[in-house]
């Protein structure tokens, strides 16, 4: 299946950001909003979160 592009741009700035609610505010979404395209980003790619975020600044988690 292949991933959206705009998706995938999300995740990346999340990722760059470390911080939901600034990347939210730069995309004009609520946090709950990006939380929602980020799982599904997930879902797709076959990795769903297990309770949440929990990349740390290396990308691990």
């Amino acid at each position: 299946m292949a991933v959206d592009p705009a998706r995938v741009r999300v995740f990346v700035l999340a990722a760059d950001e470390f911080h939901f609610g600034r990347v939210a505010g730069t995309l004009s979404v609520s946090q709950q909003a990006l939380s929602k395209r980020i799982a599904r980003l997930e879902s797709v790619l076959g990795s769903p979160r297990r309770g949440g975020a929990s990349a740390n600044r290396s990308g691990g988690p």
